[in-house]
């Protein structure tokens, strides 16, 4: 009986430290959600930017998807995969903000980040 119990602690044990490791796995725990675009950094919102024709032209697009704090050079998003697309937002800057095309076609607003200004 002792080594019944034994073996399904053990297991137990086993399962907890699998569902650990798999739970702190590679992907870090991000504060926000974003995107980068030359040199800048925009925080995603939840914000969507509705009407088709507030969304200008094409800037660019995802170049990497980042799991892990590191080099954030390029068109760079830890949160949209490699070919998705930016585009201006016509009546603002990219200075302020871009659009970020959702894979339903609908676009969200990501707007300019100042606490990660490229070279601060």
């Amino acid at each position: 009986m002792i080594n019944i119990i034994k073996r399904v602690s053990f297991g137990w044990l086993c399962i907890s430290i699998f569902l650990v490791s798999c739970q702190s796995g590679s992907s870090e725990s991000w504060a926000y959600e974003f995107v980068r675009y030359e040199g800048e950094s925009y925080v995603v919102s939840d914000a969507m930017v509705i009407e088709k024709e507030k969304v200008g032209e094409k800037i660019g697009s995802v170049t990497k998807y980042i799991t892990k704090e590191g080099d954030y050079s390029g068109n760079v998003s830890n949160t949209y995969q490699e070919g998705t697309t930016y585009y201006k937002i016509t009546g603002v800057g990219t200075d302020n903000a871009i659009a970020v095309k959702q894979k339903d076609g609908t676009y969200i607003k990501a707007v300019i980040s100042e606490e990660w200004k490229e070279g601060e």
